[in-house]
């Protein structure tokens, strides 16, 4: 069988988890690129200028948790981050872990010909019998489109598609 894996390709908001100027630079230079703090400033302050709203929203999370100690996402998941900062990360990322259960139990009705083997993050991975992937793989796509039918959200989910025949090479 081969093994496939389907994920949500979302723009992933790192400085949005606290992560400033300096932090930035830091790890700019860590994956081989020099800039200066005044550099990783104007990126910081031009990056917020262009998702004010995300900003906003993370600011909304942060002064929820605040006030009530704890946090509830769209899916019901009661959150409480050790530190307020961390508020909208927390709201993230168990969002997205909600989403991919639903995504799973939707799939996996329309293709019970694949086997589940885990989901890490962000990313479903299962194993699928390699004559059944292009079945599979518009099995994936009508779950995709019944999950966005559900969430009425104005920014549709889109799922990525990788084969392989193990992790290594669907990776």
């Amino acid at each position: 069988p081969a093994i496939a894996t389907g994920s949500y390709n979302y723009r992933t908001l790192g400085l949005g988890y606290a992560m400033g100027p300096k932090k930035f630079q830091n790890s700019s230079y860590d994956a081989g690129h020099i800039i200066t703090f005044g550099q990783a400033k104007d990126f910081y302050n031009q990056y917020w200028s262009l998702f004010s709203g995300i900003k906003r929203f993370s600011n909304v999370c942060a002064n929820n948790f605040k006030a009530r100690g704890f946090l509830v996402n769209e899916f019901g998941y009661r959150l409480i981050p050790d530190k307020d900062y961390k508020a909208f990360n927390y709201w993230i990322q168990s969002t997205v872990s909600g989403i991919m259960h639903v995504l799973c139990a939707k799939f996996f009705a329309l293709a019970p010909y694949c086997k589940f083997i885990l989901v890490i993050h962000d990313e479903v991975i299962f194993s699928c019998p390699t004559e059944k992937l292009a079945v599979a793989r518009l099995a994936m796509k009508s779950a995709e489109a019944s999950l966005n039918a559900n969430l009425k959200w104005r920014v549709n989910m889109r799922v990525g598609w990788v084969t392989g025949r193990n992790l290594y090479e669907a990776k």
